[in-house]
């Protein structure tokens, strides 16, 4: 389903082959109208992608008949559509609140940094595990600069201002926080 959606995003015949198909259909209303399209740096493209090809599961289905475009190396079967619906559904229940963001960067951050000291795993995971671990403090510097993440996580009712002293942020860090938060609830 992933390499559909980046083929219909890559080739313009197939993009609009399957524009013309999902314009053509009188049932999509209010639903995406094409394939979300997976991006590596990015958690839970993989649930958008599968969630949108069910959604337009019909206009796929019609794209994929088309032999002029060859597109039959990503045809399903159905007991495979049936496979896409259960993985959607398996990873629906891991897809996180967007206030949960900042505590999932920060578990995976520990996670990660665990690894990396652990004695009782391959070195190469270790290695692996610090490369993700560079990747992740890119991400993770620029979470200050995002009010929304910060605004949702201290009005989240789990989590509010103790959550950051919890997880080791200055009481410098906490104040900048709450007069970002006041700041902008002022404006």
């Amino acid at each position: 389903v992933c390499g559909l959606a980046r083929k219909i995003h890559d080739s313009s015949p197939v993009a609009s082959a399957f524009a013309t198909i999902v314009d053509q259909d009188t049932t999509i209303v209010g639903q995406p109208r094409t394939l979300a399209r997976r991006c590596a740096s990015r958690w839970n493209t993989e649930y958008d992608t599968i969630n949108t090809a069910l959604i337009l599961e019909q206009p796929v289905r019609t794209l994929l008949k088309d032999k002029d475009l060859n597109l039959k190396a990503f045809k399903l079967t159905d007991d495979q559509w049936n496979l896409v619906a259960d993985l959607r559904d398996v990873l629906e229940v891991s897809r996180p609140l967007i206030s949960e963001v900042i505590p999932a960067l920060e578990s995976l951050r520990r996670a990660l940094d665990n690894a990396v000291k652990s004695t009782e795993i391959a070195n190469i995971c270790r290695v692996a595990a610090y490369g993700g671990l560079l990747v992740l403090n890119k991400y993770l510097d620029i979470v200050p600069h995002c009010e929304a993440l910060l605004a949702l996580a201290v009005l989240s009712p789990n989590l509010k201002l103790d959550w950051f002293k919890q997880n080791g942020r200055s009481s410098t860090q906490i104040q900048r926080i709450r007069e970002t938060i006041v700041a902008r609830f002022d404006e």
